[in-house]
C-alpha cells in the first residue's frame, strides 16, 4: 500500500489533475472506497485508483438528459478519482455504482484554493444553516409557481410554538415547519403515562424525543416559530379529532414552509445528526505529501434510500406531499423542492444549474427522488399515480389495516389536480374515463407466489382485485395511454347490495360524494372468459413462462401453490379462469380468478403477446364464453 502511494507522490511537480490522469494506484485489498466491490468479485481482484473527467463521466450531475454538451452548464471541467476494478469496463455501470455508494475523491494541492463548480466543500460537523437558508430563499424567489401554494384551510390545526413550548391553535397568517420521522423510540403521545397533547398547556422538554428537540432547534435557526409534529399536535386519545387531522394530512404537509425529514437512525430518539447531541459521520479526507484528497461522500439519494425512514409507508406519503424537504442524513443535509435539489457536499452555483428563467434545474442534474413531475396532462397524471402507487407498495406498514390510510393523502392530492385521478379501493380511474379503470386493475406483483424472496400475502380487509388487498411491491402492466384498446370487459360497482353503478355516473362535485363510492362492496365484470386449461406452462420449473393458443404469455400469480410444478396441474384441473380484461396493440391482458360459490377472487394476471387478428378469432372461439363475475 505504502509503495503504491509513493508511486503517486513521485509526480508532485505536476499539476494534480495531470498526474492522476496518467498514473493509477493498484490495491490488492481495499476497505472503504473499494470495499463494496469485494462483495461482488473474488477477493483476489485488484483495484485501481483512476482519474476521470467530471463533465464527460458525470455520475454526480447527469440526470434524465443523457446526451448534453458540457458547455451547456457553463462549468470548468475537473478530474476526480474513483476506485474501480483493475479490469474496469468503461461501458459498465460500475463507476456510477461506486460513486453513488461511497463517493469519489477530489485532489487539491496544499495552499491552493478549493475551486470548481463541483468541488466538494468541507462539510462541517454541525449543520451549515446559512447554506440551508440560501436554498430556501432561492426556492422562494424563483420557484414560486411550482413550490408555493396558497395557505390551505386546515380545520382544527394545532402547532407547537417553539419559543413558548405551548401547543396552540394555528394563528392567522402563519408559516410552519412539519416533521417527518420514524416512531418507535418513545411511547406515542405520552410521557410517563401523561398525555403530551395538552391543547394550550406547556410541553415538558423531558417528554420530548430527541428528534423533536432537534427539529425545534432547526425551526428557530431557519427564522420560523411554529412546528407541526403528529405526536404533539394530534390528540392521540380522541379518535374523532385524530381522524379529522389524519384526513387532512395531505394539506398539512403540502402547506408547510419546509418539511424536516429525519432519515437517520431507527427511531425518534436518534435525533438529527449535526444538530444536537448526535454527531455526523465524518467526511473522509486524506493527505499524500502536499496533496489533499477530499471525498464527495456517498450520494445523498443512496444514503436516504438506505435509511429506516425510507422503508416506511407513512413517511413516504409525507415526503411526496411536501413541497420543500430538508433531509438530515448521517453525514450531511439534503434539500429538495419541486424544481431543484442540492446538498452540503455540493457547492455548485445554483444559477449555473438552472435554466435562464431560474424556474427549474437543467436536465443534466440528478432528478429529485420525492417530487417527480406534477400532472400537467391526462397522461402524466395517470402515470404519476402508477409510479407513486408502485413505490408505495414497496414500503412497510406496522398495521395491515393502514394499507390505504397511509396512501389516502396522495390519492386526495391527485384527485384535486388539474386532471383529476379518482380511485376505487386504490385502483385509479379517470373521471368519465370508463375504460381507464381496466388499466388500473392490471397490476402484478414483482415477487410471485412461488418466489424464494418476500411473497405477496392477502390483506383480508381489502378486495382481492385492489393492490391494497395484498402486501407486496407491484408494477402496473399497461402504461401506453395513447392507444385506447378495445372494450374487452365492462365494469360496474356494487355500491349497495344489488345496486350496480357505472363509473361514469359517479359524482365529482365534492370530495364527500366521491369518497362514499370509493369503497364499494364488490366489483362486477361482464367479460369474455377462457378456461385456464388454454394456458400452457412451458417449463414446470418456471411457470411464469407460458402460452395461450400457442402465443407467448407471462403468468403472474399473487396467490397459488408454493411449488411451481403444481401450477400446470391446477391450470388443467380448471381451478382458475381467465377473464379477458383488455386488448391493446398486439397484447391481450387477463385476470386470473378463482371461483367460489357466489363470487370470485383475483389471484393473478396474464399478459399474452397475441396479434390483432388471432386475438379477434380467439375472443369469438367456442372455447370461451361471456361471463358476469362478482369480484371481491
Amino acid at each position: 500500500m505504502d509503495k503504491d502511494l509513493l508511486q503517486f507522490q513521485q509526480c508532485q511537480d505536476q499539476d494534480p489533475r495531470d498526474r492522476i490522469a496518467h498514473h493509477s494506484v493498484t490495491f490488492s485489498g481495499v476497505d472503504g472506497y473499494g470495499g463494496h466491490f469485494m462483495k461482488e468479485r473474488h477477493k483476489s481482484q485488484q483495484y485501481q485508483l483512476r482519474a476521470f473527467s467530471l463533465l464527460t463521466n458525470s455520475h454526480f450531475i447527469q440526470g434524465h438528459k443523457t446526451h448534453y454538451n458540457p458547455t451547456d452548464i457553463r462549468a470548468q471541467d475537473q478530474a476526480y478519482l474513483a476506485v474501480v476494478p483493475k479490469a474496469f469496463d468503461f461501458g459498465s455501470h460500475a463507476l456510477a455504482a461506486a460513486i453513488k455508494k461511497v463517493g469519489a475523491l477530489f485532489c487539491y494541492q496544499d495552499g491552493s484554493k478549493q475551486q470548481g463548480t463541483f468541488a466538494p466543500p468541507a462539510v462541517p460537523s454541525q449543520v451549515n444553516y446559512s447554506r440551508v437558508v440560501q436554498w430556501l430563499e432561492y426556492c422562494r424567489s424563483h420557484h414560486a409557481n411550482r413550490c408555493t401554494s396558497e395557505q390551505p384551510v386546515l380545520a382544527g390545526l394545532k402547532l407547537l410554538d417553539c419559543s413558548s413550548f405551548l401547543v396552540i391553535a394555528a394563528p392567522i397568517l402563519f408559516r410552519y415547519v412539519a416533521l417527518s420521522y420514524v416512531w418507535g423510540g418513545s411511547k406515542g403521545g405520552s410521557c410517563n403515562g401523561v398525555t403530551i397533547f395538552t391543547g394550550g398547556a406547556k410541553v415538558l422538554r423531558s417528554c420530548l424525543p430527541n428528534v423533536v428537540l432537534d427539529a425545534i432547534q432547526v425551526t428557530k435557526a431557519l427564522g420560523l416559530r411554529y412546528l407541526w409534529v403528529d405526536k404533539l399536535c394530534i390528540d392521540q386519545d380522541n379518535p374523532t379529532l385524530k381522524h379529522d387531522q389524519i384526513s387532512q394530512m395531505d394539506k398539512i404537509y403540502r402547506g408547510a414552509e419546509v418539511t424536516i425529514i429525519a432519515a437517520a437512525g431507527e427511531d425518534d430518539n436518534y435525533g438529527l445528526p449535526g444538530v444536537g447531541k448526535r454527531r455526523r459521520r465524518a467526511q473522509p479526507v486524506a493527505k499524500i505529501g502536499n496533496i489533499r484528497l477530499v471525498s464527495s461522500m456517498a450520494h445523498p439519494h443512496h444514503t436516504i434510500t438506505s435509511s429506516r425512514w425510507w422503508t416506511r409507508a407513512w413517511t413516504y406519503q409525507e415526503a411526496v406531499l411536501s413541497q420543500r424537504r430538508l433531509v438530515f442524513t448521517e453525514d450531511q443535509t439534503y434539500f429538495e423542492c419541486n424544481r431543484m435539489n442540492c446538498s452540503e457536499s455540493f457547492q455548485g452555483d445554483l444559477d449555473v444549474f438552472h435554466v435562464t428563467a431560474r424556474s427549474l434545474f437543467w436536465g443534466v442534474h440528478h432528478p429529485g427522488i420525492f417530487s417527480g413531475e406534477e400532472g400537467t396532462s391526462n397522461l402524466s397524471s395517470r402515470l404519476r399515480y402508477f409510479d407513486l402507487a408502485s413505490q408505495y407498495t414497496a414500503k412497510e406498514l406496522s398495521f395491515e389495516e393502514d394499507s390505504l390510510k397511509a396512501f389516502a393523502g396522495i390519492m386526495r392530492h391527485l384527485r384535486s389536480s388539474w386532471y383529476p385521478i379518482c380511485q376505487v379501493w386504490g385502483v385509479p380511474y379517470e373521471h368519465n374515463g370508463y375504460k381507464s379503470i381496466r388499466r388500473g386493475l392490471l397490476w402484478c406483483h414483482k415477487q410471485h407466489c412461488w418466489s424464494t424472496l418476500a411473497k405477496p400475502h392477502r390483506r383480508s380487509d381489502f378486495p382481492s382485485w385492489s393492490w391494497a388487498g395484498w402486501a407486496g411491491e407491484i408494477d402496473f402492466m399497461v402504461s401506453d395511454w395513447f392507444s385506447v384498446g378495445s372494450n374487452s370487459a365492462s365494469v360496474f360497482l356494487e355500491v349497495e347490495v344489488g345496486c350496480l353503478v357505472e363509473l361514469n355516473y359517479l359524482p365529482l362535485n365534492s370530495a364527500e360524494d366521491a369518497f362514499q363510492f370509493s369503497y364499494p362492496l364488490a366489483l362486477h365484470l361482464d367479460a369474455w372468459a377462457l378456461p385456464s386449461s388454454m394456458l400452457k406452462v412451458q417449463d414446470p420449473e418456471r411457470p411464469s413462462a407460458c402460452t395461450i393458443a400457442g402465443f407467448d404469455a407471462t403468468l403472474s400469480l399473487s396467490q397459488g401453490p408454493g411449488d411451481p410444478k403444481i401450477v400446470s396441474k391446477m391450470l388443467c384441473e380448471g381451478k382458475w379462469e381467465l377473464l379477458w380484461l383488455l386488448t391493446q396493440s398486439s397484447a391481450a391482458y387477463f385476470l386470473v380468478i378463482e371461483n367460489h360459490t357466489d363470487f370470485a377472487c383475483r389471484v393473478g394476471t396474464v399478459d399474452a403477446k397475441i396479434p390483432p387478428w388471432p386475438c379477434h378469432l380467439l375472443r369469438h372461439s367456442p372455447l370461451g364464453k361471456r361471463r358476469k363475475v362478482c369480484l371481491k
